[in-house]
């Protein structure tokens, strides 16, 4: 056991040593670090004033500036109107090119359409070139079928005229066929009376 405590006591001293060390090196850091504060607070004064300086600077540039801006003001104001004159006369400008854009277009809608005629125009006249010859073609036919009718016509009315010519010629072949029967007739009955007589006289 005493060898124990004395052991324990050795280790409890060690560490009185090592937290001493410790100690010891952190007044060192804390020193260091108020010296570090020390400065950094003088160097945060300087800053200020440097600040305090610039912001009196600021506010004699600043009375400066709005000396001159009122100083300049009439010249600001002729300026603001020369920029309202340019705004305007670029929106002008805009829309006038914006109307040309419009208008060329329309210019190459009508150029199209007025191509779209011609080729419809073309066609139309070659539609007719070909209708006018089939045209041709159907008057040459109907003259060929009016000169058929009056051929036909012709050759019915030769063929009318035969006939009529036959049933004329019918009918007085039918007359003599008559009288050719009567003449028969007659010569049947003279030829009776003759052969009668003969008989009556042998």
């Amino acid at each position: 056991k005493l060898i124990r405590l004395k052991f324990e006591i050795a280790e409890q001293k060690g560490k009185h040593g090592e937290l001493q060390f410790d100690w010891q090196k952190l007044n060192s850091e804390k020193h260091s670090i108020h010296s570090e504060i020390v400065e950094a607070e003088k160097e945060c004064a300087s800053i200020r004033d440097e600040t305090d300086q610039i912001r009196v600077e600021q506010t004699r540039r600043k009375q400066r500036l709005d000396q001159l801006v009122a100083d300049n003001l009439p010249e600001r104001r002729a300026a603001d109107e020369v920029q309202d004159e340019h705004d305007k006369t670029q929106s002008e400008l805009q829309a006038t090119k914006e109307e040309i854009q419009n208008v060329k277009a329309a210019g190459e809608k009508l150029h199209k359409t007025i191509e779209d005629l011609k080729e419809h125009a073309a066609e139309i006249s070659s539609e007719r070139v070909k209708i006018s010859a089939q045209s041709d073609e159907v008057k040459s036919e109907i003259e060929t079928l009016k000169k058929e009718i009056v051929a036909m016509r012709s050759s019915v009315q030769n063929t009318k005229e035969k006939s009529d010519q036959y049933e004329t010629d019918l009918i007085e072949a039918r007359k003599e066929n008559v009288l050719l029967a009567k003449q028969n007739d007659v010569l049947e009955s003279k030829i009776a009376a003759r052969e009668e007589y003969l008989e009556k006289h042998k």
